[in-house]
């Protein structure tokens, strides 16, 4: 009978808990080459509803939407943003995004309308 086919009270011929130490040791000898894992940022999801001129998004960014919901066109990132039209930017991986710049053309009846809808670090 080999070293994990113990006799014992709860487990009788079974090899559970020599399978099991070498679980654990296994884990820690993975732990041990992989080092410990990064913590994650925390991160919250936020939508802005802009109906004044412009600003610029908050940073860090992992990913931010704009949808013009105006009559008038929108500039996002040094391009117009026709209404009705949307645009999505997303970091690669974990990666963050720079400052996206963004105006709400405020003139006219039932301008300024900007939805930006972003995930932050919090």
């Amino acid at each position: 009978m080999g070293y994990g086919n113990q006799n014992t009270d709860g487990n009788k011929k079974s090899n559970f808990q020599w399978q099991y130490g070498m679980i654990k040791v296994l884990n820690k000898i993975l732990v041990a080459i992989q080092g410990t894992p990064a913590s994650t940022p925390n991160k919250k999801a936020e939508t802005l509803r802009v109906t004044t001129s412009g600003g610029t998004t908050t940073v860090p960014t992992y990913c931010v939407a704009f949808f013009n919901a105006s009559n008038v066109t929108a500039s996002v990132a040094g391009s117009n943003l026709l209404p009705g039209e949307s645009v999505s930017f997303s970091a690669e991986s974990e990666g963050q995004l720079a400052a996206i710049n963004y105006n709400a053309d405020t003139t006219g009846a039932n301008a300024g309308d900007l939805l930006i809808s972003q995930v932050v670090e919090i």
